[in-house]
C-alpha cells in the first residue's frame, strides 16, 4: 500500500503500545488539526498529506464519478477524508480517497446544506 511506511500508530514507542483501544466516538471526538487519522482494530492510525498530484488524480476520476451517479439518481459519492465505520469492537473507522453509497444501502442520506 503506498506511503504504508509512512504511517504512525499513536500511542506507540518503540513497538510498545501506550494506551488503550480508542472508539469510533473517540476518534470523532479528537480534535480538527489538520492530522490525517483512521482508527483500525482500535489502533489510531496518522498518515502525512497526500501530494498535490494525488489529489489532482482523485479529482479527475470523482468528479466525473460524482457528475454520472447524480445525473442517474444512483446515490452519493464522497471525496477523501470521509470516514466510514466499517467494525465496531474493536472499531475500525477508514477514509477511502473516494466512495460511492448506492441509493438504496441508505435512502435517508442527504447532503448538507
Amino acid at each position: 500500500m503506498p506511503g504504508a511506511d509512512n504511517r504512525r500508530r499513536a500511542g506507540h514507542e518503540k513497538g510498545k503500545a501506550t494506551r488503550k483501544r480508542a472508539t469510533a466516538d473517540e476518534l470523532l471526538a479528537m480534535p480538527d488539526d489538520g492530522v490525517r487519522r483512521e482508527l483500525v482494530e482500535g489502533e489510531v492510525i496518522t498518515t502525512p498529506s497526500d501530494s498535490g498530484r494525488h489529489g489532482w488524480v482523485g479529482l479527475d476520476i470523482m468528479g466525473p464519478l460524482n457528475v454520472w451517479v447524480k445525473q442517474r439518481g444512483l446515490g452519493q459519492t464522497f471525496q477523501a477524508e470521509t470516514g466510514f465505520l466499517q467494525a465496531r469492537e474493536p472499531d475500525t473507522v477508514r477514509a477511502p480517497d473516494g466512495a460511492f453509497i448506492a441509493a438504496d444501502r441508505f435512502p435517508d442520506l442527504e447532503p448538507p446544506g
